[in-house]
């Protein structure tokens, strides 16, 4: 389809549009590889669609880019959305463009994780609760524009518009935090929510709504959901790692796991048909899981110490 796209006056600001993944092999949207686009001169600035992240491909003359969504659209789309305000001179369109993301979302999903440590001395859920407190405060006194980024984004003459100050566009845009917990750690903590996990949940995330979600707070966190990835607790592992073989073999395998591609897929083939791999953004089933790279790796990160508690909890020959 690209290829028929034809300009009437080379001399003024071509701009293409494509809804297209830009993959070769992929026949469903628009087959065509970034290369393809960049040797078509006639067209100067190249506005993609159906990636949901923002993505500057090429900064230069012709400038490719995902601009993303303007909000994301649920816990599974997390971060800044925006969309991105691009200057060209009118006299030479192709000259390389100044590429601006000007953050527009109301609402950012966050990922929010914990990881509790033995010098924390969580001995209850009050315990929890207040230093589950502490880390919503610390993400609420931050910039939400904190840590973000995207592929592209330093790129020469890509600039983030950070809105920063009462008079700043993003500062009367933006409500607040939309998120979802991941706690990790070891401890007397694990007993404590394994007791009665469901109504441990409710509770600590009524607490947490009522004190960060209340009416009237800007900017609010609400949370979403709470997981807990959590054990009895573990010897020391870096002298484990030494001592023991087997404790080396299973960090040989996930080592493995993270950085096999062919390996990967066969894993999320044995998690069952449940797991969709293929996670498009406009076509996503709600009965089916769509594992990023993210959620990837908390998976096996959670299975690496469900497998190290069950064989080396409470010492070596345990």
């Amino acid at each position: 389809m690209y290829s028929y796209y034809t300009v009437p006056d080379q001399s003024r600001l071509n701009l293409g549009l494509l809804h297209t993944q830009l993959d070769p092999e992929n026949s469903r949207y628009v087959p065509v590889s970034l290369s393809e686009l960049k040797a078509k001169d006639d067209i100067h600035y190249w506005a993609l669609g159906h990636i949901h992240e923002p993505r500057v491909l090429n900064a230069d003359s012709p400038a490719v880019v995902f601009s993303g969504t303007p909000q994301g659209r649920s816990i599974n789309e997390t971060g800044v959305k925006g969309c991105f305000m691009v200057e060209v001179p009118a006299d030479n369109p192709q000259e390389r463009p100044r590429i601006k993301f000007l953050p527009t979302s109301p609402l950012i999903f966050s990922r929010l994780n914990l990881e509790i440590k033995a010098e924390d001395r969580i001995k209850n859920i009050s315990d929890l609760e207040k230093l589950l407190k502490s880390r919503a405060e610390e993400l609420l006194e931050q910039s939400p524009l904190k840590g973000f980024d995207f592929p592209g984004a330093d790129g020469d003459g890509v600039e983030i518009i950070s809105g920063s100050g009462s008079e700043g566009f993003f500062s009367r845009v933006f409500q607040g935090f939309i998120g979802r917990w991941l706690i990790t750690g070891e401890g007397p903590v694990h007993e404590i929510i394994s007791e009665n996990r469901k109504e441990t949940v409710r509770e600590i995330k009524k607490s947490l709504n009522s004190c960060f979600a209340s009416s009237g707070r800007k900017p609010f966190l609400w949370t979403h959901s709470l997981q807990f990835n959590t054990t009895a607790g573990l010897p020391d592992l870096e002298e484990l790692k030494n001592s023991n073989r087997l404790y080396r073999e299973i960090a040989e395998i996930i080592t493995e796991l993270n950085k096999n591609e062919e390996l990967e897929q066969d894993l999320l083939e044995e998690w069952g048909r449940i797991w969709q791999a293929d996670a498009d953004p406009e076509e996503r089933e709600a009965d089916r899981f769509y594992p990023d790279s993210q959620t990837k790796k908390e998976i096996v990160a959670a299975a690496r110490r469900e497998i190290l508690s069950r064989l080396f909890a409470g010492g070596e020959e345990a």
